[in-house]
């Protein structure tokens, strides 16, 4: 017959210290960097910030970068200045609901004054409510088509003297009786901007 030797544990020894870094098994995977789940979204997170993307500095606030947008009670806006000049175009209205709308000469994001030096292109475009709409003295432009389709809208009042500039169709298919305000030492030169290409008609009155 034969006889099979049984492999025994070796005793072991009280006096001998446990050994904290024991043999590695070759054979034994790696399991010190878990797998990724492909289908789980990483958010890149913005270096020097708190660790909320699109955060700068560490106080949460979105950048105040030329070309970033801020939405204030009022409405949105772009920042388009931000050093000696601080500046932002309207965008567009907080809501559609409201009959009448004042684009303000100035607005604080945080903290700071930006004058609004202009309105953005179909920034009320099609909006069924609006009736009246009061322009900020600082805006220099009007985009095309802001106010295009607000069959409602019959009074616009610019209070500055320092619009430049109004984008094709900006007053189509407004009221065809609408009334615009502007100041008297800047009416001929605002009669020169309402061109037929604005949208402005003859049936439309300025004073």
């Amino acid at each position: 017959t034969v006889q099979v030797s049984k492999k025994t544990n070796p005793p072991v020894d009280p006096d001998k210290p446990d050994d904290p870094n024991p043999p590695v098994d070759p054979d034994k995977p790696d399991d010190s960097n878990p797998p990724v789940n492909p289908d789980k979204p990483v958010t890149p997170v913005n270096p020097g910030t708190s660790g909320r993307p699109g955060t700068t500095g560490g106080n949460n606030r979105p950048s105040l970068s030329v070309g970033s947008k801020r939405k204030l009670s009022s409405g949105t806006y772009k920042i388009t200045a931000n050093s000696a000049k601080k500046e932002v175009t309207f965008v567009k209205p907080a809501s559609t609901g409201k009959k009448s709308v004042t684009v303000s000469a100035t607005v604080k994001i945080d903290g700071q004054t930006f004058k609004v030096t202009g309105i953005e292109a179909k920034a009320f475009k099609n909006n069924k409510n609006l009736k009246s709409v009061s322009i900020g003295k600082n805006v220099k432009k009007i985009g095309k088509e802001a106010f295009s389709g607000c069959k409602k809208l019959s009074k616009v009042t610019i209070k500055g003297t320092a619009l430049k500039s109004i984008g094709r169709n900006t007053f189509k298919n407004i009221n065809k009786k609408a009334v615009f305000k502007v100041p008297r030492k800047k009416m001929k030169q605002y009669k020169k901007l309402l061109g037929s290409k604005t949208g402005y008609k003859k049936t439309m009155k300025l004073k």
